[in-house]
């Protein structure tokens, strides 16, 4: 709600902004590319399991768990495409862009599904190998963008836009894979197997997404203008659930969340203007 406030109050600071010299209404094509950098996040994890597993300490049977990671993305690449029309001081654009980001995954913690701590065994018959990660932080956005331009410093016109739109945000090889075999040759206890688990999956919910913009055309020929533009764009939290491909009980399903993320981007657009 605050990046629709924010982006509400970018609209009207538009309204308020001092004109450009005139010009015809003309349909424009433009193309984008660009870097992107987005914040850290969060990500949030639960299940109903109810084996109580060889390191932890059970007074009953679990209701499920819940666990967590940090998210922090690397830097990544921004693309975009748009068909728009301007209006004098205007311009009304639907945008195509695509972000992507590697995503390094840090474990945080695990706590039973009330929030109740776990306690750990600190000797049992189970060797445990545990191997958690994350691919990309991908986004495939569709936005209506309005933009208004600015006094014109010679060949050079700012301009300032505000947009909303939908997102598919997906986390792309999201990968956990937890294997017990025996200290000995012989466990006191359930066959090592039973408790492995394994899930690969890309999750991805489509979300609302909320987007600023700050740039700057320059006319580098007839009905042509190369310019430089920077954005901030909101992307909503993401939630999905999927099921793992190795477990027991069988056919048990999680639920992840990943936290709202934000994301500054620098792009060198083109656009090619042609009239009604």
């Amino acid at each position: 709600m605050k990046a629709l406030k924010f982006t509400a109050l970018a609209l009207g600071a538009l309204l308020s902004a001092p004109f450009s010299k005139a010009q015809q209404a003309d349909w424009y094509v433009s193309a984008g590319l660009g870097v992107n950098v987005a914040g850290a996040f969060d990500q949030t994890g639960f299940n109903n399991d109810t084996i109580c597993y060889p390191n932890f300490v059970c007074d009953s049977p679990p209701a499920g768990f819940r666990w967590f990671y940090d998210l922090e993305p690397d830097t990544g690449g921004a693309l975009e495409f748009a068909l728009g029309r301007a209006f004098n001081d205007w311009r009304v654009e639907l945008a195509a862009t695509r972000l992507d980001n590697g995503v390094d995954q840090q474990f945080t913690g695990i706590e039973h599904l009330d929030g109740t701590p776990l306690r750990f065994m600190e000797q049992n018959d189970y060797r445990i190998e545990t191997r958690a990660s994350a691919g990309d932080l991908r986004i495939h956005s569709l936005s209506l963008n309005v933009y208004r331009n600015l006094a014109s410093m010679g060949d050079w016109t700012p301009y300032l836009g505000a947009g909303l739109g939908a997102a598919q945000a997906e986390i792309t090889e999201v990968y956990f894979e937890e294997r017990y075999t025996c200290v000995s040759e012989a466990c006191q206890g359930r066959p090592a197997g039973e408790f492995d688990s394994l899930q690969r999956a890309d999750l991805g919910e489509t979300v609302y997404t909320a987007q600023v913009f700050a740039g700057a055309d320059y006319d580098i020929g007839e009905n042509t203008q190369l310019g430089l533009e920077l954005t901030w764009r909101h992307i909503d939290e993401v939630s999905d659930t999927d099921t793992y491909l190795e477990h027991a009980p069988p056919a048990l399903t999680n639920t992840n969340t990943f936290g709202k993320t934000s994301h500054w981007s620098l792009g060198i657009q083109l656009k090619r203007f042609f009239g009604d």
